[in-house]
């Protein structure tokens, strides 16, 4: 068993990836390991204090507005770039803009999230956080079952490493903007405190902006360079950076899966728990290919070309 305590710890350690969070919320870890988030010092109970660690959501001014395009950029969505530079403000369409109510909640950011199409619930708002992340309340909500073999990573948090269960909402919703297919995690077994945090998985299909003193979030989608080629309202840049990413962790799932396929055990019950292991680094990997998959198919029906993706 030592050895397979081993490679278990060489996974964690090759899995393990940055996605602290950075919310202004209180958080602590009690006696059994649970995590708790707070929005009020005056909640936590006394003899968790000294443990508290205060983590702040970095402000961001609003952007200012799109400037003005001019003609010639074709747009591969079937239609035509605006073609603006005269006296009528009208005549700019520009990239979207989704300006969405927030409120305070202690030092966090509030939003209203309709997830699946499904459940409206309050998140808040975590700029520092990879992935929209579901309390398991929230996760049974939407019908997710985590006594499935789910795909799972390793989080870095303030307070250490956690892992996570790895999942596929079917859409996320704030306001207007409406994003499908976007990849979440359900902490294994921490207590979030919330019902679960916006991350940048949903954000970062976004430039986005919160102005805290109206209580306004603003998302506007990107806008590519003048005469830029685009499909989707993207240029070449941002199709190859998503194919690249989803490829190179592609591969990295299907390395660590061989490493636990090559491993020789040592007895039945050594074989019983690599085994486990396995069928878990399997639902990895077919995670990813269905990652890239989704984006190849949205490509394809964009008409994105081969030598981008």
């Amino acid at each position: 068993m030592r050895g397979l305590r081993l490679l278990s710890l060489c996974i964690v350690a090759f899995l393990a990836l940055p996605e602290e969070v950075h919310c202004d919320l209180y958080q602590w870890q009690d006696e059994n390991g649970g995590w708790h988030v707070s929005s009020s010092f005056d909640k936590i109970p006394e003899r968790y204090r000294n443990r508290v660690k205060q983590i702040e959501s970095p402000e961001r001014e609003e952007a200012p507005p799109a400037p003005v395009l001019k003609p010639k950029r074709q747009d591969r969505t079937g239609s035509t770039a605006p073609t603006t530079g005269g006296q009528n403000p009208s005549a700019h369409l520009g990239p979207k803009t989704y300006r969405v109510p927030c409120r305070r909640a202690g030092g966090s950011l509030v939003v209203s999230v309709a997830l699946n199409d499904a459940v409206t619930i309050p998140m808040v708002l975590d700029t520092g956080a990879s992935y929209v992340t579901l309390s398991r309340g929230l996760a049974e909500q939407l019908g997710i079952s985590l006594k499935d073999v789910l795909p799972r990573t390793w989080v870095g948090t303030a307070n250490g490493i956690i892992t996570a269960y790895f999942v596929r909402l079917s859409s996320v919703m704030l306001g207007d903007a409406r994003v499908e297919n976007v990849t979440a995690i359900i902490p294994e077994k921490s207590n979030l405190g919330v019902p679960g945090l916006l991350g940048l998985s949903f954000l970062g299909e976004f430039d986005w902006s919160h102005d805290t003193r109206n209580g306004r979030l603003t998302l506007r989608e990107f806008q590519s360079a003048p005469n830029e080629e685009t499909y989707g309202g993207h240029g070449k840049a941002w199709w190859q950076g998503k194919f690249e990413a989803l490829k190179d962790r592609t591969r990295e799932e299907k390395k660590i899966l061989q490493s636990m396929t090559d491993y020789d055990t040592r007895g039945p019950q050594e074989q019983d728990a690599l085994d486990r292991l396995v069928r878990i680094q399997q639902a990895n990997v077919d995670f990813f290919r269905k990652e890239l998959d989704l984006l190849d198919t949205k490509a394809s029906r964009l008409m994105v070309p081969r030598h981008w993706r």
